[in-house]
Order: C-alpha cells, then sequence, then structure tokens
C-alpha cells in the first residue's frame, strides 16, 4: 500500500525529497480542530478553512484539510509572536505543471516576509482540487520533523496565519513557493493544537469547541464608543495623541483599536489598576524600518517600570503607517486573551497610560519592545473605566511631568545629604581647633549650623516633591517591591529626625550632646547615605536613567562613600592617636568629639572640684576652710596691690594638629565636590 502510495506521489510531480514513510490517511474523516473565516462559517461557504486531527495510522503525525476561495494559493502559518517573519508556512498553490492543478510546499519565513521553500519537504500530500476558483487540499505532517531550522515543532503554542490570496506563486513543480501578498494575512489567538487534539475527554462529555478564535476580518468604519486625546477636546488630526475604541462589529467577543499620535519612536496605551506603570497591560505600535509599513505592534506588559514583549502576542493588526513624526495604527484585540499572566482582561475598570514617546523602541520584527521613555511620561486618565462598556471621551487628567520631578527629589536628596549634611559634620567633628574661639559663636559653629539648615529645608522641599510627583495617584507612592518600600521608610524616618535634631538644644546640655552629634546625627546621615544610594538604584532600574541598566550614577556614588568612609576612618586614626599622646585637656580637645568619654576615662587629668568647700564652716576643725577662717582672725588685713597695667588681649596659638586637620578639609572637598557633582548631572540627563 505504502509503495503504491509513494508512486502515486511522484506521478502528481511532487519533489522525491518528501519523506518515504508517510502514513496512510483516513477518507472523510472528521477535524475536530478547526479555523474558519469568517467565524462560524460553513466549510464551503468559508473564505478560508483549516481542519486538524490526528493521524489514524500514526499518531506523531496530524492530518491536515485546507480549502480556500483563492486564484493564488492558501497556506496557513504556524507563528509564535503573531508576525510572519520566522513562521513556519505550509502552502497550497495554483500550479498549471501539477496533477490537480495545485502543488503543496512546505516554506518558512526568512527575518523579513518572503517565504522560502523548505530544503527538505516535509510533508505528506494526499489531495488537492482546484475549481471554480476555490482550492482545496489535505496532507500531513510530522508534529516534530526534527528539521529545526525551517520546521516549527507543532507541539507548542501559535497563532496561525490564514491566507487565501489571489496572487500566484512563484516558480511551478520543484521551485512552486509562496509570493509576496500586500495584504496582511488575519491571525488568529494563540492555540496548542496538539494539546486540544491528544488531551482526553472526560467521560460523560462532549469534546470542547476548537479552541482557535479567529482575528476579524475587517477593522469596520463605525464610529468610536469612546475616545481619549491630549491635549483634551482636540481635533483627531491635530492631536498629539489619539486613542479610539469600539466594539468589533463581525465579532463582540473584541475590541477595534485606532491609535495616533505625533512621536518618532512609539505610541502606546496602558491598562493600569492603579493608575502605576507596575502590573499594567500595554499595546504599543512602533516604528520598525525592517517593516512594509513603517510600524510594528507590540503586546507587551509591565512587570515593573520597564516593558517586556509578550510571549504570546494577542494582537489582530489591520493598518499601519510612519509619515512626517506621526504613527498611526488599527488593531483588534479580544476582551479576554486567555492569557491571564500577561494581559488583562477588558471588561474591568483601569486607568489609561497615553504615551507618545520619541525614543526609539528595542529590537525589531518579532523582538520589538517599548524602550525606556525618560522624561516623556505617560498621561494618566483622571478615570478609572471599563473600555469594554464605556462611551464618550475620557478626561486624560493633570499633567504631572513624574520623571522630571522624580529627579529633581533626587538631585535635591543628593545637595541634601553628601553634599551639605556631610559638610557640615565634617566641620563640627574635625574642625573645631582649627575654627574655635575666639570670637564666640566659633566659626565651625556658624558653618556647620548653615549647612545643616540649608540641608534640612531642601531635604524637606526634595520629600514633599515626591509626593507631587506621584499627583496623578493621589499622591500614592507605590511601595510593590522591597526597595521601593526600604526606601520610602528609610526616607520617612531620616526626615522626621533631621528635623527634631536641631529642637533637641531646648533641652539640658548633656541631653543635647549625647543626643544631637553621637546619636541621631551620626544614624541620621548614615541611614541617608544609605537611602541616597537604594534612591539611585531604583532611579536606575526604574527606567528614569537615559541609559537604564548601566548604574552609572550608583557606582560613582558608592565610590565617594567608599573614599569618604576611608578619609573618616584615617583622621578618626590619626586625631585619636594625637589625643592620646599630648593627653590631659588638651588631649581631649584634639580627640574625635565622639569617643570623648572613652578618651576622659583614659587621658583626662583629675582634678579637686572646688565646689566640695563652698559650703565648709570653721566649725569642723581640722579642715582647710577652718584653717583659713582663723588665720582671717589673727592676721591683720593687709591692702590690695596697686593694679598692674593693662596687657592687650591676644588670641590662644593655634593647635599643632591644625595643619593636618586643613589638609583633611581638602581631600574631603576634592572627593565630595567632584563625585556628587557627576552623580547630580547623571540623575539630571
Amino acid at each position: 500500500m505504502k509503495t503504491v502510495l509513494c508512486v502515486w506521489l511522484v506521478l502528481l510531480g511532487f519533489a522525491p525529497s518528501i519523506r518515504a514513510a508517510c502514513p496512510s490517511t483516513t477518507v472523510g474523516q472528521t477535524y475536530p480542530f478547526t479555523d474558519r473565516l469568517p467565524i462560524g462559517c460553513q466549510q464551503s461557504a468559508c473564505t478560508f478553512f483549516l481542519g486538524v486531527t490526528k493521524n489514524a495510522n500514526d499518531p506523531n503525525y496530524l492530518d491536515f484539510w485546507m480549502e480556500g476561495t483563492a486564484t493564488g494559493y492558501t497556506a496557513v502559518g504556524f507563528s509564535a509572536g503573531g508576525l510572519m517573519a520566522s513562521s513556519d508556512v505550509i502552502m497550497c498553490g495554483v500550479d498549471a505543471t501539477a496533477v490537480g492543478g495545485v502543488g503543496i510546499v512546505d516554506a518558512y519565513n526568512q527575518a523579513g516576509w518572503n517565504s522560502v521553500r523548505d530544503t527538505t519537504q516535509n510533508v505528506c500530500p494526499y489531495s488537492v482540487s482546484f475549481t471554480n476558483g476555490r482550492i482545496v487540499c489535505s496532507f500531513s505532517k510530522l508534529i516534530k520533523t526534527g528539521d529545526t531550522t525551517q520546521d516549527v515543532v507543532l507541539n507548542g503554542t501559535y497563532r496561525l496565519l490564514q491566507v487565501a490570496t489571489t496572487t500566484p506563486p512563484t516558480g511551478s513543480g520543484a521551485t512552486l513557493a509562496p509570493s509576496y501578498h500586500a495584504t496582511t494575512p488575519p491571525i488568529s489567538t494563540a492555540v496548542n493544537i496538539v494539546s486540544y487534539l491528544f488531551s482526553p475527554t472526560p467521560a460523560g462529555s462532549s469534546t470542547p469547541a476548537s479552541p482557535v478564535g479567529a482575528c476579524p476580518s475587517a477593522f469596520g468604519t463605525d464610529a468610536y464608543r469612546f475616545t481619549a486625546t491630549l491635549p483634551e477636546s482636540c481635533q483627531q488630526s491635530s492631536c498629539d495623541f489619539y486613542l479610539g475604541v469600539r466594539t468589533n462589529k463581525e465579532n463582540p467577543q473584541y475590541l477595534d483599536f485606532w491609535m495616533e499620535g505625533n512621536a518618532n519612536g512609539y505610541i502606546a496605551v496602558g491598562f493600569s489598576s492603579d493608575g502605576e506603570m507596575p502590573n499594567s497591560d500595554v499595546i504599543m505600535c512602533g516604528v520598525d524600518s525592517t517593516l512594509v509599513s513603517g510600524v510594528g505592534y507590540v503586546d507587551a506588559y509591565n512587570p515593573s517600570y520597564s516593558s517586556v514583549r509578550d510571549s504570546i502576542q494577542n494582537l489582530c493588526p489591520f493598518a499601519a503607517s510612519f509619515t512626517n513624526g506621526r504613527i498611526k495604527c488599527s488593531f483588534s484585540r479580544l476582551i479576554n486573551t486567555g492569557d491571564t499572566d500577561q494581559d488583562k482582561m477588558l471588561n474591568v475598570s483601569y486607568y489609561l497610560l497615553l504615551a507618545a514617546v520619541n525614543n526609539a523602541p528595542i529590537g525589531s520584527g518579532s523582538t520589538l519592545a517599548p524602550s525606556s521613555h525618560s522624561g516623556q511620561d505617560p498621561r494618566l486618565s483622571a478615570q478609572a473605566v471599563n473600555v469594554a462598556l464605556f462611551t464618550g471621551v475620557v478626561a486624560s487628567g493633570v499633567e504631572i511631568p513624574k520623571t522630571a520631578l522624580t529627579k529633581v527629589h533626587g538631585i535635591m536628596m543628593l545637595i541634601s545629604w553628601p553634599l551639605l549634611a556631610v559638610t557640615g559634620i565634617f566641620f563640627a567633628a574635625w574642625m573645631k581647633p582649627a575654627l574655635g574661639p575666639p570670637p564666640m559663636p566659633p566659626k565651625w559653629f556658624t558653618i556647620h549650623r548653615v549647612l545643616m539648615l540649608a540641608s534640612m529645608f531642601i531635604g524637606a522641599a526634595g520629600f514633599v516633591l515626591i509626593f507631587i510627583a506621584n499627583y496623578g495617584t493621589n499622591g500614592k507612592i507605590s511601595l510593590d517591591s522591597s526597595g521601593n518600600l526600604a526606601h520610602f521608610l528609610i526616607g520617612f524616618f531620616v526626615m522626621f529626625l533631621h528635623i527634631i535634631n536641631p529642637i533637641i538644644s531646648a533641652f539640658r546640655r548633656w541631653i543635647f550632646n549625647l543626643l544631637h552629634g553621637s546619636l541621631i546625627g551620626l544614624a541620621v546621615e548614615m541611614l541617608a547615605l544609605i537611602n541616597c544610594g537604594i534612591g539611585l538604584s531604583l532611579f536606575e532600574s526604574n527606567g528614569y536613567s537615559s541609559s537604564p541598566g548601566s548604574y552609572r550614577s550608583l557606582g560613582f556614588y558608592v565610590t565617594y562613600v567608599v573614599l569618604l568612609f576611608l578619609l573618616f576612618v584615617a583622621l578618626f586614626s590619626m586625631f585619636t592617636g594625637i589625643a592620646v599622646v599630648t593627653g590631659g585637656e588638651k588631649g581631649l580637645k584634639l580627640g574625635p568629639a565622639v569617643i570623648k568619654p572613652i578618651l576622659e576615662y583614659y587621658i583626662g587629668e583629675k582634678k579637686v572640684d572646688p565646689t566640695l568647700f563652698k559650703n565648709a564652716t570653721s566649725e569642723i576643725p581640722g579642715t582647710e576652710a577652718s584653717v583659713v577662717m582663723n588665720a582671717k582672725e589673727t592676721k591683720p588685713a593687709t591692702p590690695p596691690p596697686p593694679p598692674s597695667p593693662a596687657i592687650p588681649a591676644t588670641k590662644p596659638p593655634k593647635s599643632k594638629d591644625v595643619v593636618l586637620r586643613w589638609i583633611g578639609l581638602t581631600f574631603f572637598l576634592c572627593i565630595t565636590i567632584p563625585f556628587i557633582l557627576i552623580v547630580i548631572v547623571l540623575v539630571a540627563v
């Protein structure tokens, strides 16, 4: 039987490279899996029909029946991403040299849009016909052919490209191949045919309906049910961004979208439950010079602040263009795609994120994806709307430049803490002997106070600014990650202590000395430096940086912190040594203030407190006080000596370590100013 079949195939003119072990098929069998255009049509009346079933004689094969109204060819493509590029294709094309007038071709689409005949023809043809402008063919194909270069493994999830065209194929016989078709083929929703066919049906239940949902065949011309525009109330052709949505007339399970805007990179709409980018569903139309239309469609989602292309592209594209800096595109999408991981059900209320971005998208073709839109924030709708039901105009809400304000927040915090606060602490910790009294108050104290007050006011302004940046979500800051949560909590705690720290001066002096510098001051500064690092990390990872993922600003900042730490360790060690060597009261003044209690214990001079004798009386014999009193009783008073001439007041000589302190200040400024300014510039741009 197999020998007769193979001879029959050769007589039909098929290439001898076809697999020799093709199984026989069953005539008149039913096909559990079907794909029809238009949806719900009777097989003989469909413009395109595809039926698939398991081969009854070899479970490694699938049997296909394909027919359509076409004078050129019909074809089905298996695409992982919904694009023609890199898809596997089986074509039945009109060929006057072939028996039956139709040839069956195993082909694939290269990186571009051109179909190429496979080197090895891994199809098993059975029957063909071409009558009254209708092509009919049946064939089998291995689920896994082993040809990883030109065939896909059919036991996977693919979107089906459905072609019925009047364009004649190229070549004939052994050179027959699909030709270029000017119109975009309809695309089905994602489906795993093998999984559907081989899944057992529970006892007592019927076979479930074919899971494939073909894209609507037409976009339609009805008026849009609702629109969203930037700016509001603009005319469609003059809007910076325009979105129109309506229910598809052919299949109400689909929504039609028209999107256009002024952008050299991409336009996009996002669907967000809370008004934030993380966990939002995104549809993008982006400039792609590798495509015929110049614009590619992308179904994406945001796991955080960056967009990722969906593994399954659940869009039905219709028309797109990019002319004079304006992108236009139309497409349809199922209200419920079934992809619960990366797509949102559009019959639920969401805030809309509307974006027109000049930054070029990432990749091209099947890898096209949204890029960072640093400095070009999407506009958030003023209300959450149910896309499947809402009618009217969606207000676009208040325009808040979130990226710009977030950058200003970061810059103000960098000025407040590493630049001003650390400098103020340096003067208080190390410059007292060099800038001490006279006059009063000491110069070091004046500088310290000015710097710390400036730090407090600038930090408070930056603290308020981040809430303004999130005005679109009622000032709500997203705490969806551990980094965001840590940055928020540490920032709140640091700002609170920074404000109350100077107020402590109203308490008793020993409380002020204990808390202001040694405990609160030191702890707040360390937490603030750590929090600035967390903030820079979030700045890079959340897409605010002009070069996200490079972490350049964080790298410079960490280098600064390490150098600052090494400098403080060196100063601490040096002046502790000087204090120990000098000893006494003078040594205490030269040592680090943070360990003054320890230094007092080890090197301080023990003195007699004169208040011990303040209340002594002559009634206590043997005391110094009684001796003095008795002396006063027996000795006559002597006249006071004449006043000596006035000696002009002179400043006490500077301590010998002053030069070292000025050198330390020089090193400190050389580390702080350049590194922090570089970080600020990287944040700003």
